[in-house]
């Protein structure tokens, strides 16, 4: 049996709405990093790739807890 579906493409998975997203990133999440090392913080990078599995045992053991 054949089944055929319709591709629904949403204004948020448009190319101009991803880089503008982007741009917003990059202007004002990305510095918050800085600003919290420079308040001598504990900033701790975590690859957020992979199953969400692998990802929590990447956090908790970035917090001493594996």
């Amino acid at each position: 049996m054949l089944f055929r579906s319709v591709l629904v493409r949403r204004k948020d998975d448009e190319p101009e709405a991803i880089l503008n997203r982007l741009h917003v990133y990059q202007r004002q999440t990305a510095p918050v990093i800085a600003w919290y090392r420079d308040q001598k913080a504990n900033v701790v990078a975590i690859d957020a790739v992979g199953t969400l599995d692998a990802v929590q045992a990447r956090a908790l053991a970035a917090l001493g807890r594996s």
